[in-house]
């Protein structure tokens, strides 16, 4: 009786063991990918942003269109929403964006997101990092400037 309780907590013992193991992997993975997205180049970074974007437009707008709806105001709210991804990506395309600009177009969105309790949407977050990346070029131009 007891061998059969000490096997069990032997299998039980591995078993915990290997998804921590798992764990610590799929974390390190995780954080040698961001790593590496961040070391790219800031053009690229700010491509990928308006790329995306663009993406959502599409998708969105796809979405929209599908099939007229019984009740409109159901799916209104797509329409603000494709708006902010169509600034969001005319601000990643132009060369000097300002930021304010950036940012009152990441506290707009972040409100409505909110405010509709709409789910799967970052133009906030895109927004903030667009303009964090805008920051650190214009930084890094000076730099090399001087």
């Amino acid at each position: 009786m007891a061998e059969t309780f000490i096997s069990i907590a032997l299998f039980f013992g591995l078993v915990f063991i290997g998804m921590a193991i798992l764990s610590i992997r799929d974390l390190r993975k995780r954080r040698q990918g961001q790593l590496l997205r961040e070391l790219r180049p800031l053009a690229e970074q700010i491509a990928e942003i308006r790329d995306e974007s663009i993406f959502m437009i599409q998708q969105l707008e796809l979405a929209y269109n599908r099939k007229p709806s019984a009740k409109p105001e159901a799916i209104s709210f797509l329409l603000t929403i494709i708006d902010y991804y169509r600034r969001l990506a005319e601000l990643a395309s132009n060369t000097s964006p300002s930021q304010s600009d950036i940012l009152n177009l990441a506290n707009e969105s972040d409100q409505y997101i909110r405010e509709h309790k709409a789910k799967g949407i970052y133009i906030p977050q895109q927004a903030r990092k667009l303009a964090d990346l805008l920051h650190r070029r214009d930084t890094e131009n000076k730099k090399n400037q001087e």
